[in-house]
């Protein structure tokens, strides 16, 4: 292309080195995309913690995936790869004791921490509270000894929930004892970009 250069007038040769840089641009994004590919099923195989891993990936996918053959590549394997590892009504029997009939909603390990995320309409049935205070230390100590993990479980409240009540109160600070995050609905897009950085899902 440098002699090319020679061909053209003078002043049509920076439209030349416009068009060399684009295709620069383009053969680096490939490049660089067909190794976060690679990166990236081997981080959700083995799902190594520590130092910002996911985070760093997604930084990378956020710069790249505005080229569309990039976008394609993430959403034909990557994308998908990342939304299989998210559970949902996952029973809790297998962490604590036969019989328990207490499901989470959402479950997700996307390190080595599986997070949970757990509706709990308080004004419909304050019991739910209280079955999943019961619940969750043995489910923690289950899956410290069957998966080798940590756990983080969120219980999603109603943003309208009357705190001064006491059966209500009884409850958070049943929810509070047990080690259970407590976050208000109006909070779920906060805790969904959270759960995309984790997962590199757009």
């Amino acid at each position: 292309m440098a002699y090319l250069e020679h061909d053209l007038p003078p002043d049509e040769r920076p439209k030349l080195d416009d068009v060399f840089l684009r295709a620069i641009f383009s053969h680096m994004a490939r490049a660089s995309a067909i190794l976060l590919c690679i990166l990236t099923e081997l981080q959700a195989y083995f799902r190594f913690d520590g130092a910002r891993i996911n985070e760093r990936l997604l930084e990378i996918w956020d710069v790249l995936v505005s080229a569309p053959e990039v976008k394609d590549l993430f959403d034909l394997r990557c994308a998908k790869l990342m939304q299989d590892m998210v559970f949902k009504n996952v029973p809790v029997a297998d962490y604590t004791f036969s019989g328990d009939p207490l499901k989470i909603d959402v479950s997700y390990r996307p390190n080595g921490v599986i997070n949970m995320i757990q509706a709990l309409p308080l004004d419909k049935n304050i019991d739910s509270a209280k079955a999943l205070a019961f619940s969750y230390p043995h489910v923690v100590e289950g899956i410290k000894r069957k998966e080798e993990a940590g756990t983080l479980l969120t219980a999603i409240l109603d943003d309208d929930i009357d705190r001064n009540d006491p059966v209500v109160g009884f409850a958070l600070a049943a929810l509070e004892r047990s080690g259970i995050f407590m976050a208000a609905a109006a909070d779920l897009p906060t805790i969904a970009e959270k759960a995309r950085k984790e997962f590199m899902t757009y």
